[in-house]
């Protein structure tokens, strides 16, 4: 940072201003001790707060030294290394003079974001608070489907528990609601030929392609399998402390954030990514700690 920290200082403010009232501490210049009272650290601005029920912990450490270049490897390096001892989420690295080829490569490498401005106060916009609104879907399929035989005008009503489905080409059975469920998840064909199952509440699966079933002792093709099917929408709103992710200087990629929600599964502490795709426009993610996709529909607000 420059001597009088006068740019420091002004980002704080702004950050500040956008994030306490949200319930999140900034802090500058914190001083870390160790047990005996020593100083080992100091940290540029150091964010705190709640995400749902757990603590949020991240940093945003600035270099703004004309005369020495690009920031160099050693400092994300160090970086790095402070992440893990002070077991902090996220890390951004904020230079006014760019970033050396090095240092880009470790910290893609090891995600610490990188921040290349003209200007430390800049970065006070990269920082939002917003709603994250989630919902997951129970899909239930009626104990009563129907299967339409080769020989046979009309459908007949089977109980779900009473038939099991083969593909063609495969040669084992299975269990005709977890066919129909990975069906869904892969195909979403319903009989009005919508896509859309996070958008419904009760739709028929209908199946054309030439199955074979199981109905109790009996191998029969079928030519149709129809089956209710009845969409639960479930809905949780988190809060979600985002950040933008920047590439080739100033063009806006995404943003990554923190949030957590509380659903009827239990609590769900998630890492999620905003992608600005061109084609598809904004897409969200978000990732379990273990590092598995939590499903379902987002939408920020």
């Amino acid at each position: 940072m420059s001597n009088d920290g006068t740019s420091l200082e002004k980002l704080v403010s702004e950050i500040e201003r956008k994030l306490l009232p949200e319930g999140y501490g900034v802090e500058v210049r914190k001083k870390i001790y160790n047990a005996d009272g020593v100083q080992i650290a100091e940290f540029d601005i150091e964010i705190k707060g709640k995400v749902g029920s757990s603590e949020l912990h991240w940093l945003i450490e600035c270099r703004d030294r004309p005369s020495d270049g690009p920031a160099p490897v050693c400092w994300i390096e160090q970086l790095y290394g402070r992440r893990h001892r002070f077991k902090i989420d996220r890390v951004f690295a904020v230079s006014t003079t760019g970033f050396s080829p090095g240092a880009v490569e470790f910290a893609e490498q090891e995600h610490i974001f990188l921040r290349n401005v003209e200007d430390i106060t800049n970065v006070a916009d990269d920082f939002v608070v917003k709603e994250l609104h989630w919902t997951d879907d129970d899909i239930k399929i009626n104990q009563d489907i129907q299967i339409r035989r080769p020989d046979r005008r009309v459908l007949e009503q089977v109980d779900l528990d009473h038939i099991r489905i083969r593909p063609p080409g495969e040669t084992t059975f299975w269990d005709t609601g977890d066919f129909i469920m990975a069906e869904l998840e892969s195909v979403n064909t319903f009989a009005d030929g919508s896509g859309a199952i996070a958008l419904v509440e009760q739709r028929v699966y209908r199946n054309t392609t030439g199955l074979e079933a199981m109905v109790g002792d009996v191998l029969t093709p079928i030519t149709e399998l129809a089956a209710p099917i009845e969409i639960i929408k479930h809905t949780f709103v988190g809060k979600l402390l985002l950040a933008r992710s920047y590439s080739e200087g100033t063009r806006v990629i995404g943003q990554e954030g923190e949030c957590e929600f509380q659903s009827r599964d239990g609590l769900h502490r998630c890492r999620v990514q905003v992608v600005n795709d061109q084609e598809n426009g904004q897409m969200i993610f978000a990732v379990l700690p273990d590092g598995s996709p939590l499903s379902g529909t987002f939408e920020i607000r």
